[in-house]
């Protein structure tokens, strides 16, 4: 790829590159989070309830839903400031009806009647407050602005839940995303409110051409145009958000909806998500071919192992390099024996085990110090004394301890004393024998791409880090109302696929060639191992 194409395609990116990152502690931070006093305020969580009825109405039909919303603003406006004496200055100061429910909730008691009666005589109430919109926020009797519906329920409206929950589900999913063109049109109603107020103003030297296409949005612009209009909405809109006024009082009730959703609405199955691809005979093909080539790869290293010189004497790199290397070859054989664990989820050990192994061995092989190799026996055996010890004083503890626990006791003590009296056995507390850490041992042995994109995502999965809890473990409810929650998936079955065993095929080739040149330099093999290095970010199924 030339030097031209990187750059276009770094060009053509959103996000902040990690150059852009500043490193604070252990912390990688991003620009934004770097601002003072900024904060993020969540669309569908904070602030879609208390635009519930803007939402509804344009959720229904956008252009549509916005002039209905447009005439029922427009007309609560004049009811709220017209002079006949009815209802004369109740307009409480400040006051910008903007659509939002805790703006409606603002209208004095004495003034509600006035607007619901007018809305009926204009003929706007049934298309501004429609039966559904009825239903939905009548499950919600405390809910800011509920007196909106007050008309439906003198009419004798009996609440279902059931419709409000079909009418909900199909608005939040209209709405959910703060992008989305039809939150827009929520939001460029609210602009509308506040630029109608006199709360904010065009000064006549701006030369924003987005602002001054407002007036013509949304259907006397150009797409083109409407790149540009859009972003300038929701800009505005999030800069607005941060007025108290606006986003204070929606807080507890954001907060109440949401939460009282779970005891109102059932969660939506998902059912099972996922399967274990390919029919029986492939998968006994498949393992087949596998186990063929960990036996050619094992025959290689015995080959090696059985005829290499171990020096009796201090076999110390011999029995370590030819440990690490056999276990390796044993998780592999194992796994490729077990379909399950070609998955991301169940076999992300094996991956990282393996990688582990090579990066230790090469580490090893270029130190060349006689002194790391009995520390890596002796680390081994210390925690092995450590646990000894500690099942020992359990033990003690104990007034009449199991006959198990005393054989197992007796188990450790023989393993702990096989080659070294255990008061001669130091306990290492260190995180492992190196004295360093994985990644560094990585970038000595010019690694450490294949532990960034290889090594640390699999060891993500095999200590269950939040990513690899939400791929596999959990799912989502599928009731927009619950706001798609997590919930615990409902069946064991996962996608399997090639990549990850063969990936780990690759890497197993690359620590026999290793192991073979430190232990029998006149057997090096000059063949480029002949698998891939990199798994995929997903197992691609069998067919």
């Amino acid at each position: 790829m030339s030097a031209k194409s990187r750059k276009n395609r770094k060009a053509r990116r959103q996000n902040t590159p990690l150059s852009g990152h500043r490193q604070q502690g252990k912390v990688l931070v991003p620009p934004l989070k770097r601002i003072p006093n900024l904060h993020s305020i969540r669309w569908l969580p904070d602030l879609f309830p208390n635009f519930l009825w803007l939402s509804s109405l344009i959720a229904i039909d956008d252009l549509k839903g916005m002039g209905v919303s447009c005439g029922a603003l427009d007309a609560i406006d004049e009811v709220l400031d017209r002079e006949d004496g009815s209802a004369h200055k109740v307009r409480p100061d400040k006051l910008v009806i903007d659509g939002s429910l805790s703006s409606l909730e603002r209208i004095p008691r004495e003034a509600r009647g006035f607007v619901l009666e007018y809305l009926d005589k204009k003929a706007l109430y049934e298309t501004s407050v429609p039966e559904e919109f009825a239903h939905a926020l009548g499950m919600y009797p405390e809910a800011p602005g509920s007196w909106l519906i007050d008309l439906w329920r003198q009419r004798g409206l009996s609440v279902d839940w059931e419709k409000a929950q079909r009418f909900l589900a199909d608005v939040i999913s209209k709405v959910s995303h703060g992008q989305a063109r039809a939150t827009t049109r929520v939001k460029f109603i609210v602009l509308r409110s506040w630029f109608k107020a006199g709360r904010v103003f065009i000064s006549k030297d701006m030369k924003d051409d987005a602002v001054r296409l407002f007036p013509k949005y949304p259907e006397q612009i150009t797409e083109e145009e409407r790149r540009i209009v859009e972003p300038t909405i929701r800009a505005m809109f999030g800069a607005f958000t941060g007025v108290g006024e606006l986003i204070e009082p929606a807080t507890d009730w954001s907060k109440e909806f949401w939460r009282s959703n779970w005891k109102k609405f059932p969660c939506w199955d998902k059912g099972s998500n996922g399967s274990i691809a390919g029919d029986h005979e492939q998968l006994k093909a498949a393992v087949k071919s596998i186990d063929a080539e960990v036996q050619e790869l094992h025959q290689n290293f015995l080959d090696t192992a059985t005829k290499a010189d171990p020096d009796l004497y201090a076999p110390e790199k011999y029995e370590v390099l030819t440990g690490i290397s056999s276990r390796a070859i044993r998780v592999v054989a194992a796994a490729g024996r077990m379909p399950l664990l070609w998955s991301q989820e169940h076999g992300s050990f094996v991956l990282r085990s393996v990688v582990e192994a090579l990066i230790v061995l090469r580490w090893l092989i270029k130190k060349d110090d006689a002194v790391l190799y009995e520390r890596f026996k002796a680390y081994g055996r210390g925690r092995m004394k450590l646990l000894k010890l500690h099942v020992e004083e359990y033990l003690d503890s104990l007034q009449d301890p199991p006959e198990e626990l005393r054989r197992y006791a007796e188990h450790l003590d023989g393993l702990v004393n096989e080659d070294l009296m255990e008061e001669w056995q130091e306990i290492s507390l260190e995180g492992n024998f190196a004295g360093t850490d994985t990644r560094r041992m990585a970038a000595d042995v010019q690694m450490e791409r294949v532990y960034k994109l290889v090594f640390a995502p699999a060891s993500s999965t095999a200590h269950g880090e939040w990513t690899s809890i939400d791929r596999y473990a959990l799912e989502r409810c599928r009731n927009p109302l619950h706001r798609w929650h997590r919930v615990p998936r409902v069946d064991f079955s996962t996608p399997i696929g090639p990549d990850l065993i063969t990936a780990a095929l690759g890497f197993l080739e690359e620590l026999i060639e290793a192991y073979k040149c430190a232990v029998d330099p006149q057997k090096v093999s000059m063949t480029t191992p002949r698998r891939a290095r990199f798994a995929g970010c997903e197992s691609a199924p069998i067919r």
